[in-house]
């Protein structure tokens, strides 16, 4: 009898240990699976929150002055390089973006600072958690910034395991903060690799062109008129090259606002001054590069038959230039110009057949261009032209370019191109 009771006694212990060890495992494995879906949560909802304030600053940024960039139309683009085929509502883009693969991330607030758009709500001041954005924008002085405040459903959602452990289990909901700003470019990303397009655009023909329309441009003579008073895309107000609107720094750079169409520089030199905003760069006429091979760097039949075709359709830095009062060309901006055909004088090396090409996608169609008088079928005496779009450009999303720099000079005239940086 005894030995049967020993028996017995093992038996339970055995099931016994059996039971507490199944229910750590199970606990154990309640929480890794609790712990992982609150890790999943986590990085996707801070994931939606920094791929919108990448989108929405860029947006911004592009935006007309005095226009609420919240709430405003994504243009989607055509067919064709000019041609819009719809406008797409704020809220879905950023719902889109929030959710790419379906989910129900909120996008709880959005709210910042423009210089272009007095009406951006205000932020309030970061609070320190370990759920709000860590770097007051503000108060450092930044004049174009977003922030985007993200959360899971704002229901709530409950730990599978959870209910094992309460009858009542609370509802879980997670948040997330980023930040990104935006300025205007003081520089351009240098390429000496010869793969730069070594043209300058002159300061009347980038503002007489509209954003996103096709442009023509003609090599030295111009195609422009002068333009001593413009204004830039936010309105502000030039006279002489110097910003006449309130806050504009006397310092900016004075100059002619007189110089047409497009010249060349030396993309090869690191030195060069046509880097950088308010630098003289040492631009020559386009007669000069078609004599002297070292004039830009490389050959002019290298510029026409490889850089310019293998530009057509990209979009790309250019500096807008215009002229002191020595007569020496002064770096004023910088724009987006998207390359889409081109006719260039011929020479002995470069024949009519190689001076002249228009884009052509993927799909085989070829980008429409009705050229001007100005610029007729290449010849040995003919003007050199090249069509395409200037259009404001947003670089370096998330600051990856460190040699780019933000200009806090006011009297930078803004043609568009911007530097964005995200920032926790």
């Amino acid at each position: 009898m005894t030995a049967k009771l020993d028996s017995e006694h093992g038996a339970v212990a055995a099931i016994f240990a059996i039971l507490l060890g199944a229910g750590a495992l199970m606990l154990v494995l309640g929480l890794v699976i609790d712990g992982g879906l609150v890790y999943a949560q986590k990085k996707n909802v801070q994931a939606a929150a920094d791929d919108l304030s990448s989108s929405i600053a860029q947006h911004c940024a592009k935006t007309a002055a005095g226009t609420d960039c919240f709430n405003n139309s994504y243009a989607v683009q055509g067919t064709t390089y000019v041609a819009t085929a719809s406008n797409i509502a704020s809220a879905d883009v950023t719902a889109t973006i929030a959710n790419p693969k379906g989910g129900g991330i909120v996008v709880s607030n959005v709210c910042g600072m423009s210089a272009a758009w007095s009406g951006m709500p205000g932020c309030a001041s970061p609070t320190g958690g370990s759920r709000d954005c860590q770097t007051d924008l503000g108060s450092l002085g930044y004049q174009n910034w977003v922030r985007v405040y993200t959360s899971t459903d704002p229901t709530g959602y409950q730990p599978i395991f959870a209910n094992f452990m309460d009858a009542s289990p609370g509802r879980y909901i997670e948040y997330s903060c980023s930040q990104s700003y935006w300025g205007q470019g003081a520089t351009m990303p240098k390429d000496t690799s010869s793969a730069q397009l070594p043209f300058a655009i002159g300061v009347c023909d980038a503002l007489a062109a509209g954003s996103g329309s096709l442009v023509q441009i003609i090599g030295d003579t111009g195609s422009a008129t002068a333009c001593t008073t413009f204004n830039d895309r936010q309105g502000r107000k030039y006279s002489g090259g110097v910003g006449t609107y309130p806050g504009a720094l006397p310092a900016a750079p004075k100059t002619d606002g007189t110089v047409n169409g497009f010249v060349a520089w030396n993309t090869t030199s690191s030195g060069s001054g046509c880097w950088t905003i308010g630098s003289t760069c040492t631009a020559v006429p386009l007669a000069t590069i078609r004599t002297t091979s070292t004039a830009v760097g490389i050959p002019y039949f290298s510029v026409v038959q490889t850089v310019m075709k293998n530009t057509l359709g990209k979009t790309v830095l250019l500096p807008v230039v215009d002229k002191n009062g020595s007569g020496s060309y002064v770096v004023k901006s910088y724009v987006g110009f998207t390359l889409l055909g081109y006719r260039m004088t011929t020479t002995s090396t470069v024949t009519a057949a190689n001076a002249q090409k228009t884009y052509t996608d993927k799909f085989g169609s070829a980008v429409t261009v009705t050229w001007g008088a100005g610029c007729p079928t290449p010849t040995s005496t003919s003007a050199s032209c090249i069509a395409g779009i200037i259009s404001p450009r947003v670089y370096a999303p998330y600051g990856q370019f460190a040699g780019t720099a933000i200009t806090t000079n006011s009297g930078v005239p803004d043609f568009g191109y911007y530097i964005q940086r995200h920032v926790p």
